[in-house]
C-alpha cells in the first residue's frame, strides 16, 4: 500500500509531493503515521515536513485513508537531515558615502600616514553618516543581495546578524533588521568582535544542516566608528564600518566539483580578554558619569 498527497504551502515555492511507503524502524527525521500501516514519510527539508504532517493530520481527520481508523501522528526529533553541501548562493555589501583617508587623518588629527600604511596597508575606511546605525548598514547590504539574486526577505527562514555594535541592548538589532526586511522566521544575533561575521555563517550553517532552516540570510555588520577614541593612533585608523550579506542553503547530491562550504573549525582563547575591549556599557561597568569621564566606552 502507498498514498501520495500533495501539500502546499504559502512558505513553499512549490508543490512539494509527499510519497507514504511501508516501512518497519522509524529513522530520526521523518513523519511516521500510525495506522493499520505503518507509513513512513523522507523530507528534504524541516519545513516541508511539517507541511507534511499538517496535510497528513488534515487527511486523516477528514477520513480520507479510507477503511483506516485511530489515526496518529508522531513526528520524531530530526538529527539533521543529510545535505552533502552547505552553498553560499548571493552576496550583498555596503559601505557608508563616508570616506575617511589617512590624509584626512594627517591633517585633522596629526597621524603619519606613511605609518599607518606600512603597518597596515590601509589607505582609507569608511564611516557611517550621524543619521546611519549599525541595522541601516544590514538592511542595505542585504536589499543590494536581494537585488543581486532577484530574490527577497520572503524567500529566506532565517536571520543570523553578527556584530559587536548593536544599535541597542536591546531589542537585538537582528530583530529590527528583520522588521524592515519583511522576514519571517527566527532572527538572532552572534556578537564575536572582529570574527562576528564567520561565527554567524557557521551558526547559520548548522541551522540549515540540522534542517531547521532551508535558505538562511547572514549579516556581518558594524558601525566601529562609534566605539572608537580620534586620539588613539593604535586603533582608530584600523577600523570603518560596512556590512556584508550572503544567503546559505544545502544541497543534496555529489558531484565532481568542490564547492560550498568544505570545513570548519573554531578556537576562541578567553584568556587574552584584556587584549583588547570596550570596558564599559555592560552589566560590569555600567554606564555613568564616571565612565563617560574616563572614555570607558572607548575601544582600547
Amino acid at each position: 500500500m502507498s498514498v501520495t498527497l500533495e501539500v502546499h504551502g504559502p512558505r513553499l515555492p512549490d508543490a512539494v509531493k509527499v510519497g507514504f511507503v511501508p516501512f518497519s524502524t522509524p529513522a530520526r527525521g521523518t513523519l511516521v503515521l500510525f495506522c493499520d500501516d505503518t507509513l513512513k514519510f523522507g523530507a528534504s527539508s524541516a519545513k516541508a515536513l511539517c507541511a507534511a504532517a499538517d496535510a497528513v493530520k488534515r487527511a486523516a481527520a477528514a477520513s480520507q485513508f479510507k477503511g483506516k481508523s485511530g489515526a496518529v501522528l508522531e513526528l520524531l526529533a530530526p538529527q539533521g537531515l543529510k545535505l552533502d553541501r552547505l552553498l553560499v548562493v548571493g552576496t550583498g555589501k555596503y559601505v557608508p558615502d563616508m570616506v575617511v583617508g589617512n590624509d584626512h587623518l594627517n591633517a585633522k588629527l596629526g597621524f603619519d600616514s606613511d605609518w599607518i600604511v606600512k603597518r597596515t596597508g590601509i589607505l582609507e575606511r569608511r564611516h557611517a553618516g550621524p543619521h546611519q546605525a549599525t541595522s541601516d548598514l544590514c538592511v542595505e547590504a542585504a536589499t543590494d543581495l536581494f537585488a543581486k539574486t532577484g530574490r527577497a526577505a520572503k524567500d529566506c527562514d532565517l536571520l543570523v546578524l553578527g556584530t559587536f555594535t548593536p544599535d541597542m541592548s536591546f531589542p537585538s538589532t537582528a530583530c529590527l533588521v528583520q522588521d524592515r526586511l519583511g522576514l519571517v522566521g527566527p532572527a538572532i544575533e552572534v556578537e564575536a568582535a572582529c570574527a562576528g561575521f564567520m561565527y554567524a555563517l557557521i551558526t547559520a550553517a548548522a541551522y540549515v544542516k540540522a534542517g531547521l532552516s532551508d535558505r538562511a540570510l547572514v549579516i556581518g555588520g558594524d558601525t566601529n566608528s562609534r566605539v572608537l577614541d580620534p586620539t588613539d593612533i593604535k586603533t582608530y585608523p584600523l577600523f570603518g564600518d560596512g556590512a556584508g550579506a550572503v544567503v546559505v542553503r544545502g544541497e543534496e547530491g555529489q558531484d565532481s566539483s568542490a564547492r560550498g562550504v568544505l570545513g570548519i573549525r573554531l578556537h576562541s582563547d578567553g584568556s587574552k580578554h584584556d587584549l583588547i575591549r570596550v570596558p564599559a556599557g555592560g552589566s560590569r561597568a555600567p554606564s555613568s558619569a564616571d565612565t563617560v569621564a574616563r572614555r570607558d566606552h572607548v575601544l582600547r
